[in-house]
């Protein structure tokens, strides 16, 4: 789920392409807070997504934490839990990567199947470097507010509106969806009408510009959706939940 917030700090990242001053600063400010992200040598994280509609209020509550370096690297773990869904078979779900397996638990039983293997640097970067490329004209606009207190805290901000039917067309191009043979027509603009554009502000702190909070905010139907993103602790020992 931290690859989420990366995921919106990517979008933003492009309006650099395409977004005046503001555009560039942001840039500038999301290459800090990458560099800042890669010294990180563990983290911990909580997130949770909202979808309100005729009065009533789903919610999913989710935390997690990840090792980065030392004897423990790659370990991580995501625990979330579902709140305000009736006759939902399954409460809570806890995701743990150990010494290259993974290990899934739903509701106190557990699973063990060995864990995905990472995707090398190299096309990391390639895959991020076309992302970035293609999802430019997605964003519509973008603006940096620095030097704002948040908490007693010096913090700088980046909001930016992404386009929802400029961000599906990027996304069909990207995983080739539009052009399999198997795969159902894809219209962007039909997917996009039930889709609001989305805002995103992103909080990162000073003065290294590492990513401290997200928060998207988006419509589907006639829901409202938001979700929040904090990164609750940096460089800290991170617990894995126990297996029974």
């Amino acid at each position: 789920m931290r690859g989420l917030a990366a995921l919106l700090a990517t979008a933003l990242l492009a309006a650099g392409c395409a977004a005046g001053e503001d555009g560039v600063r942001a840039t500038e400010l999301l290459d800090e807070a990458r560099a800042a992200e890669a010294q990180l040598a563990s983290a911990t994280y909580d997130l949770q997504v909202s979808v309100a509609q005729d009065g009533q209020t789903f919610r999913l509550t989710a935390e997690g934490g990840d090792v980065r370096k030392g004897a423990r690297a790659g370990e991580q773990f995501f625990r979330a839990r579902l709140d305000g869904v009736p006759g939902l078979p399954v409460s809570e779900i806890v995701v743990v990567v150990e010494q290259g397996r993974m290990h899934l638990g739903m509701n106190g039983s557990w699973q063990t199947m060995p864990a995905p293997q990472q995707v090398p640097d190299a096309e990391t970067q390639a895959l991020a470097a076309g992302l970035v490329h293609r999802l430019a004209g997605a964003v519509k606009s973008v603006t940096v507010k620095e030097d704002a207190l948040v908490a007693g805290q010096p913090v700088t901000t980046v909001s930016g509106v992404i386009d929802t039917e400029a961000l599906f067309e990027a996304f069909a191009d990207l995983t080739g969806f539009a052009e399999l043979p198997a795969a159902p027509a894809f219209d962007a603009g039909e997917l996009a009408e039930s889709v609001s554009d989305i805002d995103v502000t992103l909080v990162l702190a000073e003065p290294t510009h590492l990513l401290r909070a997200a928060f998207v905010d988006f419509e589907v139907e006639d829901a409202d959706v938001r979700l929040v993103y904090r990164l609750t602790g940096v460089d800290v020992p991170v617990k894995l939940p126990a297996r029974s």
